[in-house]
């Protein structure tokens, strides 16, 4: 294990209690960064044909989300993996599963449901999104090399910020401040000019020196 200086020390420190105090508004960051794609996927998805049968199910499953039944969601999620596996709703209600499963401390089964999604898409942003996803719970359990191989794969453009900033907190985990500050420089000047994902980004840069 590398060593470091008093200095370098000492923004590892900040960084840890940065992360602390920041840590839940840095995960919601993410899905805000997602949300627009999210909702134009959904109403896009939700105006086409389906069979009845299929969005009955996903009815049931946003009742079940939006009543905190927990176990029901995980259920109508496997049947509709299942019996609907190349439906677009059916990733979507895997990766709204997903978030359920880590917001509950499920991590293996929010891998399970993601790493499902991301295999079965056709959709090149829903991949990212569950690609995304996945590997910040990777960080979260210190599977570094795991968390890095799924940022370094092929993904939508338009996620180049998130990607790059999800980078930067691996480095941060790992304690590569320099790496670290690189990645969220970049993330930065990939990311819109306007809304909190940018200044999310310039506060982490600034709390390592700028």
């Amino acid at each position: 294990m590398s060593k470091f200086d008093l200095y370098e020390q000492e923004q590892i420190n900040k960084i840890k209690y940065f992360w602390k105090d920041w840590g839940k508004y840095i995960i919601s960051i993410f899905i805000i960064i997602a949300t627009g794609y999210l909702a134009n996927f959904f109403w896009n998805s939700y105006n086409q044909k389906q069979e009845a049968s299929v969005a009955q199910l996903y009815m049931q499953f946003n009742e079940a989300l939006q009543n905190k039944d927990v176990k029901n969601v995980y259920v109508i999620t496997n049947e509709l993996e299942k019996k609907y596996s190349k439906n677009e709703l059916t990733i979507l209600a895997s990766i709204k599963a997903a978030v359920l499963a880590y917001n509950n401390k499920e991590f293996d089964l929010a891998i399970k449901f993601l790493l499902w999604a991301s295999t079965n898409t056709s959709d090149k942003g829903m991949e990212s999104i569950a690609k995304l996803r996945l590997a910040s719970i990777y960080i979260d359990q210190r599977k570094f090399d795991k968390a890095l191989s799924v940022l370094l794969e092929k993904h939508e453009p338009s996620f180049d910020a998130a990607y790059l900033s999800t980078k930067g907190d691996l480095y941060i985990a790992k304690g590569d401040l320099v790496k670290a500050r690189e990645a969220y420089k970049e993330a930065l000047q990939k990311s819109s000019a306007n809304g909190g994902a940018t200044e999310l980004l310039q506060l982490k840069i600034d709390v390592l020196g700028g």
